[in-house]
């Protein structure tokens, strides 16, 4: 019974992912909330954390940003208690993202730090340099340049050495611009 019922939220799930992509918010949420549904009838608290993170996901994308950051944090919760990392660094990354979108860097630096602290023990190497793209971003803009110089710098060691030519060429163009606004 519960193989099937995880089945079931696995599908509205990945329909509700398929809706989203295709910009069709009203049958993703539905499907979400489905999913979250049957995921917490049957205790599938890894499932429910996932949904979770998609539907905050989408209110970002939505522009929904008090949702989206309801939803990151449940998610971030529920990550929490069962132990997943990915989910926490994940999270912890959205909630970032919302913080600087809004303007609040301190915020957003501190989401980012503590995302960084489980990417570094999970071995997500990605995912660190981009944060630590994005931890140079704030840096730059509250004009701690020697600071967002050394977080570039770091991206650029990992993106070289994971050989991701889009993210490098980024973190270079960053890298350009701060020598510009350093010597203007």
């Amino acid at each position: 019974m519960i193989g099937n019922e995880y089945n079931q939220a696995q599908k509205f799930h990945n329909l509700g992912m398929d809706a989203h992509k295709h910009k069709q918010f009203g049958e993703a949420e539905r499907s979400y909330l489905r999913s979250l549904e049957i995921r917490e009838r049957i205790g599938d608290e890894y499932g429910r954390a996932k949904t979770l993170h998609q539907l905050g996901k989408m209110a970002e994308e939505l522009e929904e940003f008090d949702e989206a950051k309801d939803w990151h944090r449940w998610s971030l919760d529920i990550s929490e208690k069962i132990g997943y990392e990915h989910g926490q660094a994940s999270a912890l990354s959205r909630l970032a993202q919302i913080a600087q979108k809004r303007g609040r860097l301190d915020e957003a630096e501190d989401w980012y730090r503590k995302s960084m602290e489980i990417q570094w023990n999970i071995h997500d190497e990605h995912e660190r340099a981009q944060t630590l793209h994005e931890l140079g971003r704030i840096t730059e803009s509250c004009k701690r340049f020697e600071e967002a110089e050394q977080f570039y710098l770091e991206a650029e060691k990992v993106f070289q050495h994971l050989n991701d030519r889009q993210y490098l060429n980024m973190v270079r163009r960053s890298l350009k611009r701060l020598k510009t606004e350093k010597n203007s």
